[in-house]
């Protein structure tokens, strides 16, 4: 069973002056949870990454899940802002790079501003009712 100093003490270590990856990965996401409140971060900002939620949904995501799903006395960030800059701290940032439907080019670097794929032509964006998505 997790020492209950450790959960207390949790969200203080995961704070911005922690930079131990080994000690921050002990840190349990609740009491009796074999999930780290670190693991638990990343987990959940790369579904969101993935699917290009905004950090507005994610740090709604995140309070949810603190406030009303997890147990009261949890370790999970509140904050789409705590959660990333955790993730960047440890070298886990992440770049979202356009890609050509057809996977020809990544729109990055030298073609990061143009508007459709200098290979088969197709637009970088796609129209999906009145919204541009990429």
């Amino acid at each position: 069973m997790a020492n209950m100093a450790i959960i207390e003490d949790g969200l203080e270590k995961l704070g911005l002056e922690h930079d131990n990856i080994e000690e921050a990965s002990r840190i349990p996401l609740f009491e009796g949870s074999t999930l780290s409140s670190l693991c638990a971060t990343f987990l959940i900002l790369n579904c969101c990454h993935i699917d290009g939620a905004s950090n507005a949904f994610i740090t709604e995501l995140l309070e949810l899940l603190k406030k009303n799903i997890l147990p009261a006395l949890n370790t999970l960030l509140f904050f789409e802002y705590e959660a990333s800059s955790t993730s960047n701290r440890f070298g886990l940032a992440y770049d979202v790079i356009d890609v050509c439907a057809k996977a020809c080019i990544l729109f990055q670097a030298n073609h990061a501003n143009i508007e459709q794929c200098i290979k088969c032509g197709e637009p970088k964006y796609m129209q999906v009712g009145k919204s541009i998505a990429p």
